[in-house]
């Protein structure tokens, strides 16, 4: 049958059940009756595996065969999450957003915050502003060590931390500080004349 045009009277028809639904202005995929103007219901492969709900996919051109997938998934802790995910025939690319509990993450799909990015951020000009109303975590940790019966005394970031700064701090056991001074790689370090005990720390955060 060659169709150039079709109309269809009435409120509401279907294609195959609730395959395809079009009821009062509104498009329903998988379900009877749409809530919004398109609404897709997530169905479960026969192997058990879980479909996208909706798959952008990328143009005939190069490269081909990418897709950018929508998919709701159950997490340990409950509820309901939705990811993006970026891959093609053979290779998975990666998460590219997880909504979670109201939480949203980039590079990790259990969000704990408003805003988790696993990964690198990068801000594209020396004029580009970061304004934070609450606590900012990038990191801070304070480390210390103290020593006794030296004339020297450091301690050092964790792995992919750097130093911005440190001190020392010496008994009042006629102790003179000579130099207080970021140490090799990642540390920071202290010299002094003999004391009995002396304290150095050293905060770090994870910053380039």
């Amino acid at each position: 049958m060659n169709v150039s045009s079709l109309t269809i009277t009435g409120p509401a028809f279907s294609i195959g059940g609730s395959t395809l639904v079009v009821a009062n202005g509104a498009i329903g995929i998988g379900l009877n009756s749409p809530g919004a103007k398109l609404e897709i219901l997530q169905d479960t492969w026969a192997s058990g595996a879980q479909p996208p709900a909706l798959r952008l996919n990328g143009s005939s051109g190069d490269p081909v065969n990418y897709f950018l997938d929508f998919t709701s998934f159950l997490p340990p802790s409950g509820g309901v999450g939705w990811k993006i995910n970026q891959k093609n025939t053979t290779l998975y690319e990666g998460n590219v957003l997880t909504i979670l509990n109201g939480n949203v993450g980039m590079g990790t799909t259990t969000p704990s915050k408003k805003l988790e990015v696993v990964g690198d951020a990068s801000f594209s000009s020396n004029t580009s502003t970061v304004t934070f109303s609450g606590w900012a975590d990038i990191g801070w940790e304070r480390m210390e060590a103290n020593c006794t019966g030296s004339f020297s005394c450091s301690t050092y970031c964790a792995t992919g931390k750097v130093v911005l700064g440190g001190g020392c701090y010496a008994p009042n056991d006629g102790t003179t500080l000579l130099q207080t001074t970021p140490g090799s790689g990642r540390g920071w370090s202290c010299y002094y004349t003999k004391a009995t005990s002396i304290y150095v720390y050293a905060l770090c955060a994870r910053v380039k």
